[in-house]
């Protein structure tokens, strides 16, 4: 597997870890070659590659070229000799990794929309909804690297022919990618996650945010909801799982709203503590203004027994059904947000209904079904490899890859 981060940051290094993890429990052989970003002291590589920083003046060419990322590939290849390659996002590996690609079954898990040309957003139709949210999450300089960025995609638009499958992780992430126009096949295999077991939701009202602070994941709605939540609900308490460059503005704005007292900022917390924060809440809200390509922590919190309120944008509705296992709720709609707090709050058995709905619910996104259907995949992909074994440089795609896109 190739990916960016060499330790867990987010929903992607999570899935890695825990696809890893399952596929070794399966009989696998499994080495990670990742970018030196967001070190900890859990990592998930086995190699690791220069990553270079964000701010770096040369941060367009080390996306067109990192010599120290190809040199490390090349010597994972040689080596470890993998049946298949697993590329994850791969922005710090350089488009030029994918060049040694080539001789060996690939195939890209698209986790986000960093695979896309941020110059060419309005020729989705997909984002056409969410335009405003996904242009301002591009946006961060983009007008200075306009030029570097149409380069890096008409280039990426070449060698992705040397990606023989893209597995997106939802049905709407698909549909992005199929409208982006820069790859073959696609498929879509929902996210899978550990199941944490059900536990009776406390009585007390505890709500509870997981993710980064940031303005796409909208913490600044659910604080604006929180007054009304409060004016009948003044025990309820939330707790704040995640950090990000948003925190110092997000806990001002809880003071300005009066609420501080009742919000708890808990900052990064590792991955094998959040199951207790789960497990200590209430529900899970999720009030991002951008679309979630999958939305990986509603499903976690649903796998304890808590029910989810979540922006309706994105993949969300692709596990969460309104008013059954949760609520969904417009963007941007403090006001909704707090109307289907208080409707769970103020009914213990609907409470309890939810949970036990959205518990049955996330079995159905189990992290043994994910693996069993990734490695699926993976035989199709070596079956098809080895049709092609001998064919002549320019590596037509043949029909077993094609068969693997139209799996179900």
């Amino acid at each position: 597997m190739v990916h960016d981060n060499a330790s867990e940051f987010a929903g992607a290094e999570v899935m890695i870890a825990s696809l890893r993890g399952a596929l070794e429990t399966r009989g696998h052989t499994v080495r990670v070659l990742a970018g030196n970003r967001h070190l900890s002291a859990s990592r998930l590589s086995d190699f690791e590659f220069r990553a270079f920083a964000d701010s770096s003046p040369l941060r367009a060419l080390y996306y067109l070229y990192n010599p120290h990322a190809c040199r490390r590939l090349r010597e994972v290849l040689r080596t470890f000799q993998p049946q298949v390659v697993h590329l994850h996002n791969v922005q710090h590996a350089s488009l030029a990794a994918l060049l040694p690609l080539r001789r060996y079954p690939t195939l890209l898990s698209a986790h986000d929309y960093t695979v896309i040309d941020p110059t060419g957003l309005d020729r989705i139709p997909a984002l056409a909804p969410y335009r405003d949210a996904v242009a301002g999450y591009f946006s961060r300089g983009i007008s200075a690297r306009f030029f570097w960025e149409k380069l890096r995609f008409a280039l990426f638009r070449r060698l992705a022919a040397n990606i023989n499958l893209v597995v997106a992780c939802s049905e709407h992430l698909k549909r992005v990618l199929e409208e982006s126009q820069l790859f073959g096949p696609v498929i879509s295999l929902p996210n899978g996650v550990a199941q944490l077991g059900r536990t009776v939701p406390p009585a007390q009202p505890r709500l509870l945010f997981v993710g980064r602070l940031e303005p796409i994941k909208g913490l600044d709605q659910l604080l604006c909801a929180l007054p009304a939540i409060l004016a009948r609900q003044p025990q309820a308490r939330l707790m704040v799982v995640g950090d990000g460059s948003q925190r110092p503005e997000l806990e001002q704005l809880a003071g300005a709203l009066g609420v501080r007292q009742h919000v708890t900022f808990a900052g990064h917390v590792p991955r094998s503590e959040v199951a207790t924060y789960y497990r200590e809440s209430s529900m899970l809200v999720m009030p991002g203004i951008w679309p979630e390509p999958f939305g990986l922590v509603g499903v976690e919190a649903m796998s304890a027994g808590r029910p989810v309120v979540a922006s309706h944008a994105g993949g969300t509705a692709e596990w969460l059904q309104d008013g059954r296992d949760g609520f969904l709720v417009e963007r941007r709609q403090p006001g909704q947000i707090a109307d289907r707090v208080l409707r769970l709050l103020a009914s213990r058995d609907l409470l309890l209904r939810m949970s036990r709905a959205a518990a049955h619910r996330a079995a159905e996104f189990s992290l043994e079904a994910y693996a069993a259907a990734m490695e699926r995949i993976y035989e199709g992909l070596c079956q098809a490899g080895a049709e092609a074994a001998g064919r002549a440089a320019g590596r037509p795609r043949p029909t077993g890859f094609d068969a693997l896109a139209r799996m179900p």
